[in-house]
């Protein structure tokens, strides 16, 4: 019988195990409160983890299987997290005060990239928070197939409908999660829904 190959996504969430976004952090100080949470690509689910211990009840949504069973694993019955294998652009999202989207959005294609933002925004409760990164066109993988690169006007309307309550442009050569060096080019935000 052969061995099954373990997956890149394994190590992957292996090494981010426990791991909880700055950015996280920092919209939870700006924002200061709790409610409904959605954690977008959730990984290894440290963020989750995070937002479930403050009293969030936390959706915690992947495409991945393997990280659903990665973050399952390692649950207990005090965790409020709701765990859900879905594409951000296929999401019925309810009514949401926080959407954290650490690195997920980027690997949506541009139609699906523009349809997760429209699920976003109208999943939002007025006032609610939307936080998370993209990828910007002076980016290594910026001619890759199947993934969303923004530059400074497209990305200054995709959060037109918001209130900015921080934003950084970041462009670093860091290693990637395989271990290449490769030049980052992101937009952090945090934004609020603006009454509609």
């Amino acid at each position: 019988m052969l061995k099954k190959k373990s997956s890149h996504w394994e190590k992957y969430y292996l090494a981010k195990e426990g791991k909880v976004s700055p950015l996280l952090k920092t919209c939870l100080e700006l924002t200061k409160k709790t409610g409904i949470a959605y954690d977008l690509g959730c990984g290894a689910g440290g963020d989750s983890f995070y937002l479930s211990g403050l009293d969030w009840q936390v959706n915690a949504v992947d495409n991945e299987v393997g990280s659903i069973n990665f973050i399952k694993s390692r649950m207990s019955d005090t965790d409020k997290i709701k765990l859900e294998q879905v594409s951000i652009h296929e999401l019925r999202m309810k009514e949401a005060d926080l959407v954290f989207a650490s690195a997920s959005l980027p690997f949506l294609n541009h139609d699906h990239f523009q349809e997760a933002l429209s699920i976003i925004y109208k999943g939002l409760k007025n006032d609610g928070v939307f936080a998370g990164l993209v990828f910007g066109t002076k980016d290594d993988w910026a001619n890759s197939d199947g993934m969303t690169f923004l530059s400074q006007n497209s990305f200054i309307s995709m959060i037109d409908p918001y209130d900015i309550l921080y934003f950084d442009e970041v462009v670093e050569v860091r290693p990637s999660a395989q271990g290449e060096l490769k030049q980052w080019h992101l937009y952090y935000f945090i934004l609020k829904k603006i009454k509609s």
